[in-house]
């Protein structure tokens, strides 16, 4: 295709009044070949491209994947909604069918569309289970006390763990999570060397303040509580390190699969595999690391190590 051929194509492709479209062909006649020969090239690639996916989005398949992945969107949307008076609607199977089956043929499923019919016919509301949700403040407040006493690690992959598997139930969160960590129910990161200095130091701090105060009947009842506490924080931190320890040692050796577990990567989608990634990723790229790579490996890399 020559010069006065391309330019012809990009002019007839482009929107505009006659004056913009004479203005456009004389920019374009001043430009190299080498230059019009890569505006032709994007041209043919663009047209490519809206004709794949005018072929993907006539697939019966493609359409049956994209409904299904934007009904799971708005269900997981509508089950972190709070509805006053009444929390968190828990979520089961059960209580999908019921609010998919509220759907007239002219409504489209979401958020907004669930605060709307709840708001409409509260009697609807009887249809499901809910749960009472603790504020996130508070929940974060809570989760941070939990990772003192027992050790483990103030991550967000932790706390997304733990936010998933409780039903956030006040005020036993505490004793809850304390249940499913000492239980092995989920199985969590283990607190590094530094959280573990910053909080023997904060420990140590609130020690010298109360020897420098005067000691009420009530602060010295607060202090033996605070003292059995501590010790039985050290007995759960060796155990979670005989834990960790033998999870290496498990690790080591075969997989669930039967197979050996490869070494874990550098990094990880583009990011650095470091104890900072993994105390921010999420609980889904937890659980597949510690699937894919064994846990003893991810505890080793959270300290560190």
């Amino acid at each position: 295709m020559n010069r006065s051929e391309i330019i012809d194509l990009v002019v007839i492709r482009s929107s505009g009044t006659p004056g913009e479209l004479r203005k456009l062909r004389q920019e374009l006649s001043e430009k190299p070949t080498e230059e019009l020969e890569e505006i032709h090239h994007q041209i043919l690639r663009a047209a490519e491209s809206a004709e794949i996916r005018a072929r993907v989005d006539a697939d019966p398949e493609h359409q049956r994947l994209r409904d299904e992945t934007l009904r799971e969107y708005h269900l997981a949307q509508i089950f972190r909604t709070v509805i006053p008076g009444r929390g968190v609607p828990v979520r089961n199977q059960a209580s999908e069918t019921i609010i998919l089956s509220w759907l007239n043929l002219d409504e489209v499923l979401s958020r907004d569309w669930f605060i709307k019919v709840i708001q409409g016919t509260p009697a609807l509301a009887n249809q499901l289970t809910w749960k009472k949700q603790i504020p996130e403040t508070e929940l974060r407040q809570k989760f941070a006390v939990v990772c003192r006493q027992l050790q483990i690690a103030q991550s967000e992959g932790n706390f997304s763990l733990v936010r998933d598997r409780l039903s956030e139930t006040w005020p036993h969160y505490i004793e809850e999570v304390r249940h499913v960590v000492e239980s092995g129910i989920i199985s969590l990161s283990s607190a590094t060397q530094e959280e573990i200095d910053k909080w023997s130091a904060e420990a140590h701090e609130e020690h010298v303040d109360f020897l420098i105060k005067p000691a009420s009947p009530g602060d010295l009842r607060q202090a033996a509580s605070t003292e059995f506490g501590q010790r039985r924080a050290q007995a759960q931190q060796q155990e979670a390190q005989r834990q960790v320890q033998a999870a290496i040692a498990r690790d080591s050796g075969i997989s669930p699969i039967g197979e050996p577990f490869p070494p874990l990567p550098e990094t990880w989608q583009g990011q650095k595999l470091d104890a900072a990634f993994i105390k921010i990723c999420s609980a889904d790229t937890q659980r597949l690391l510690q699937k894919r790579f064994g846990s003893g490996a991810l505890n080793r890399r959270l300290q560190g190590n």
